[in-house]
């Protein structure tokens, strides 16, 4: 039997997010059913005391994939922004030496 015992305030805290960021993970993953994403209820959580999400460890460990999947996406995006930036720079550096 799964342990509900991480409160969603708990779980932002230790993640380092609002609970409002919290909350916007859970809606992500519960508006589309197509992504690699899910909270199942009774598996990852169960509703507590007016609405409030109670997570297990397993749906915990999810939002921390999610959020680590995220996060790598967005250095990924920057390397390669990064990358043409220098490539471009290489470039016209180049093209300044031959032309002296």
């Amino acid at each position: 039997m799964t342990d509900f015992d991480i409160t969603s305030k708990e779980l932002a805290r230790a993640l380092g997010i609002s609970q409002n960021k919290l909350y916007d993970i859970c809606k992500f993953f519960d508006d589309d059913d197509d992504d690699d994403w899910d909270l199942v209820e009774n598996v990852h959580f169960v509703f507590g005391a007016y609405k409030a999400r109670v997570f297990s460890y397993e749906g915990a460990l999810e939002i921390c994939s999610y959020l680590e999947a995220e996060k790598k996406s967005i250095l990924v995006k920057f390397k390669d922004i990064l990358e043409e930036w220098l490539t471009g720079r290489k470039r016209r550096l180049k093209g300044l030496c031959i032309a002296k």
